[in-house]
């Protein structure tokens, strides 16, 4: 599974990322779109944390089996100082 940032179909467009096509090739499950701070769902009951974000079932004997969501976060902290923050935020203040 992977949250990848991207939509489906820009990963198998011409100008995918590099890799992308072994990803697809690998993947079970991949939840597309990035998130968008102003479509959140802010909900630990959900799979996509915005709601322009889609779970896309690359494996059929996944289908009909995501009924979980994470209540976890991670926070990478890049040499830059940049911050990538995934997971459920919910009203934590985490990235404001």
């Amino acid at each position: 599974m992977s949250f990848s940032g991207f939509t489906l179909s820009e990963l198998r467009s011409p100008k995918a990322p590099p890799g992308s096509e072994a990803l697809l090739a690998e993947l079970d499950i991949l939840i597309d779109g990035p998130y968008v701070e102003s479509q959140a769902i802010n909900s630990p009951d959900s799979p996509v944390s915005s709601r322009n974000q889609q779970v896309r079932i690359l494996n059929p004997e996944f289908q009909d089996k995501i009924t979980w969501a994470s209540d976890q976060v991670k926070i990478h902290i890049l040499k830059d100082g940049t911050r990538i923050i995934t997971g459920f935020r919910g009203h934590m203040g985490i990235g404001d």
